[in-house]
């Protein structure tokens, strides 16, 4: 990627994530291209620059506001002059959650405290679909599933915000 910005709420994941990924000028991994910041995105109004690939990995379930979760991610994406998401080569969405389908998972409420809901997959495909024209549901391999997965974690690959 020639950009890669990661941000969160979180000051304590913010710094984490600086010290896994920052690497001194003549690192091995050095890239000035990767930065971090902590942004509470429901709560920022600013312009930010859009992305060819926007992901937020493991994080819908720990927000009580999903769609206006959905609604702050879609501001990265690429348009036109006209304002409508850029085509042929819009900008693509992947959001992953723990997928209530998976027997791993409890029923009847999340075992992790910090999740506010957890999402069949059937469920978390139709609260993408009030969001995006396109999505696919993935394992975790990148392989396409059906909306009766049973896979511990769903993936969603979106594009084209409604």
């Amino acid at each position: 990627a020639s950009m890669v910005w990661g941000i969160d709420k979180n000051a304590f994941s913010i710094e984490f994530a600086k010290e896994c990924f920052t690497r001194e000028k003549n690192g091995f991994y050095y890239s000035s291209q990767v930065t971090f910041d902590e942004i509470d995105l429901m709560n920022d109004s600013r312009t930010f620059m859009a992305f060819d690939v926007v992901v937020a990995i493991e994080v819908i379930e720990h927000v009580w506001d999903v769609h206006g979760f959905l609604n702050q991610l879609k501001r990265f994406t690429k348009r036109d002059k006209q304002g409508n998401p850029l085509q042929p080569w819009p900008t693509e969405f992947f959001i992953s959650t723990p997928n209530r389908n998976n027997q791993k998972i409890r029923k009847d409420r999340p075992e992790n405290p910090f999740h506010v809901r957890e999402l069949t997959a059937q469920e978390f495909k139709g609260l993408l679909t009030k969001h995006f024209e396109s999505v696919e549901l993935m394992n975790d391999k990148g392989e396409s599933v059906a909306d009766d997965a049973a896979d511990q974690v769903i993936f969603a690959k979106c594009s084209v915000p409604k």
